[in-house]
């Protein structure tokens, strides 16, 4: 059920989803690699990232006091993991950088409502 005072949100609430799961398959992945030792700063960003994606989509959800100060972070957050999953060259992280950016300009969207 969609209530009339979140309907605005749904499109991000949706995105900010669809990022998470993307941090989750590539952290996923990434854990599975030969070099994984060498991806210790990605995998703790993807982990952040993710978590950060959905509490903000909760937020949304719930339409929070603090959701544009949320969204700020969020934006901040994928933004850094979108770097670190660039420095890779496999799909997925090359996938989950492109949904990260995607993701922070959501955000910046939803900052600049009014």
């Amino acid at each position: 059920m969609i209530t009339k005072d979140v309907s605005e949100y749904q499109g991000f609430i949706k995105e900010f989803d669809r990022c998470a799961q993307t941090c989750y398959e590539c952290l996923n992945a990434c854990l599975g690699e030969k070099d994984a030792h060498k991806r210790k700063r990605l995998i703790k960003i993807l982990l952040e990232c993710s978590k950060m994606c959905e509490t903000t989509a909760f937020i949304m959800s719930v339409d929070g006091k603090f959701v544009k100060r949320q969204c700020q972070l969020c934006a901040e957050v994928c933004d850094v993991c979108a770097q670190e999953c660039a420095v890779f060259e496999d799909a997925y992280c090359r996938k989950c950088a492109e949904e990260c950016r995607i993701c922070t300009d959501k955000c910046q969207e939803m900052l600049n409502m009014t």
